[in-house]
């Protein structure tokens, strides 16, 4: 588990954050987090580090359906994401 601090980035159409892990604050203006893909629905969403090393499939939902993570997939994989990396989290 980890707890962070989110602000969005100023001029990016809410789809760059800074979040911040610890007391440390980023240099301003700089989005260490990318909303890369949000449903019609506001249902799941893909966030995504600028450098490729980070990347987070979240939902509202416990699971999700087979068509939403088809769709966050292939959101992934537009952005040069390698999918066959990623990790399925158990929801308590």
């Amino acid at each position: 588990s980890a707890q962070g601090v989110a602000a969005v980035i100023d001029g990016s159409n809410n789809t760059k954050l800074a979040v911040n892990f610890a007391p440390i604050p980023l240099p301003k203006g700089q989005g260490n987090y990318w909303v890369l893909y949000l449903d019609p629905n506001y249902q799941t969403a893909l966030v995504g580090s600028p450098n490729g090393s980070y990347l987070w499939l979240l939902a509202r939902t416990k699971s999700i359906s087979v068509d939403q993570r088809a769709a966050l997939n292939s959101a992934a994989e537009r952005n040069g994401f390698r999918t066959d990396l990623l990790k399925d989290t158990i929801q308590p």
